[in-house]
Formats: structure tokens, C-alpha cells, sequence
């Protein structure tokens, strides 16, 4: 199976989550259009987002403009058809008028960039059965307020940055936040995780950076026991925090 990979602003790559090894060419292979291909690590933790064999259905960005007549911009909502499984890279991108989207049970995994400076797009309820929020899902989109489900165990980098949330819920399931999840969301005040969650393992650097209206912090308490104050406020740099709950 072979994807193309996303080079990020700070010149690396993407990684694939559903993915545990990347395979480049050989030295005396010629590197194509950044064309790759992926395997599974055999002997990898179970922690795929389908079964093993399993071919999820994905919502393409041919999808999305193939429904609004090639014009991404006239979208001003969008219901996704029960049976997807993951909204792919950017199927959204871009549709600044963009006000509603209805997300149904069943879809695990929303990809890089799928809904990056939908400034219009002030709410979304995520389902249940959903485990990833890859790298810029939401970055730079019009939300006002999020709340994570519990099933969610990934939070991508920039996965919210530069939007315009004011409050998150993070969910129970969350293992980790990645770097610069939540940057310079300016309007953001308030961030709160289950006090009693066993899951959180890494707050990357800076994944609520530069939030300069952020004044309260509620970490889980194994979190705040587990990981010195130093690793806790590299994540908040930048952030009015003086100290966690």
C-alpha cells in the first residue's frame, strides 16, 4: 500500500499512525514524488485503528468538491455518509464557508489537514468510535469549544493550532498530545482532562504554547505525579499558567 507523504513547514514528514515502519528506497533507487511505501511492524503493540486486513472506507477530497461542483468554497454544510471510516487529507481544506458538518458513528480516523481553515466552522460533535485527530486537522478552523471523547487516544501536532476554541474537554482515552496541538489558540482560557484518567502519557513541547489567555490547567493526577513540572510547563510556554490543578 503506498501513500503520499505530508512534509511539514519545519521540513520533516508526516508520519502515518496506522503505521509502524516507513520503508525508503535503497541508495540505487531513484526517490519519485515522494511516493513511499508503508508497512506494519509484525511484531508491533496492537494498536492499530482497524483490524488487520481490514480496507476502511475513506471520504476523499474528490469526494467533497465532486459534491459541491468542483467549488470547495460555495460548501457551506456537509453531511459525511454512514459506513466512512476516515475523512482523508484535506478532503475539507480551505471551504471558508464551511458552517456545519455532521460526523456519524463509525468514522475512527480524521486525517492530516481534513478541515485546516474552515473559518467558518464554529462546532463539531466527534463520534464515539473516533481514535485519531491527525497532524492540522483543525488547524486554523472557526471552532469556538471542543469536547474529546473518550475513545480518542491521539491528538495530532497542530491537530487545533491557531484556532479560535475558548474551552477543551480532552477525553479519558487520550494517550497523547502531540507538539503544538493546541499553539497560539488565542482565545483559549480553559483546558480540562478527566482528573482520574490513567491514559496520558506525553504532553508534547508546546502543545498549548502561546495561548496567552490560558490561566487554568486540569491535568490528570498520575500525569501531574508521574512527569516534573519542567516537561508540564514546556507545554504551556507561553500560556498564563502559573501552576496545575
Amino acid at each position: 500500500m503506498k501513500f503520499r507523504f505530508m512534509k511539514s513547514r519545519r521540513g520533516g514528514y508526516y508520519p502515518n499512525p496506522l503505521y509502524s515502519r516507513v520503508s525508503f528506497p535503497s541508495e540505487d533507487e531513484e526517490l519519485k514524488d515522494l511516493e513511499i511505501t508503508l508497512e506494519r511492524e509484525d511484531n508491533a503493540d496492537d494498536d492499530s485503528l482497524f483490524p488487520e486486513g481490514y480496507e476502511p472506507t475513506e471520504l476523499t477530497r474528490e469526494d467533497v468538491l465532486e459534491a459541491c461542483d468542483g467549488d470547495i468554497s460555495l460548501l457551506a454544510k456537509f453531511s459525511i455518509p454512514k459506513g466512512v471510516d476516515m475523512i482523508g487529507i484535506e478532503a475539507f481544506a480551505g471551504a471558508e464557508n464551511l458552517r456545519k458538518v455532521a460526523i456519524p458513528e463509525g468514522v475512527v480516523m480524521i486525517r492530516f489537514g481534513a478541515f485546516r481553515e474552515c473559518a467558518a466552522l464554529r462546532k463539531v460533535r466527534f463520534p464515539r468510535s473516533l481514535k485519531c485527530i491527525d497532524n492540522e486537522a483543525f488547524q486554523r478552523a472557526g471552532l469556538n469549544s471542543i469536547r474529546i471523547p473518550d475513545s480518542v487516544e491521539v491528538i495530532g501536532e497542530r491537530a487545533f493550532a491557531f484556532s479560535e476554541i475558548d474551552s477543551a474537554r480532552i477525553g479519558s482515552g487520550v494517550r497523547d498530545v502531540e507538539e503544538e496541538a493546541f499553539f497560539a489558540c488565542k482565545y483559549l482560557r480553559k483546558v480540562v482532562f478527566p482528573k482520574g484518567s490513567v491514559a496520558l502519557k506525553h504532553l508534547g513541547q508546546q502543545a498549548f504554547g502561546e495561548c496567552r489567555y490560558l490561566r487554568k490547567a486540569v491535568l490528570p493526577r498520575r500525569y501531574n505525579e508521574n512527569h516534573p513540572y519542567g516537561e508540564r510547563s514546556g507545554a504551556f510556554r507561553g500560556s498564563r499558567i502559573r501552576f496545575f490543578h
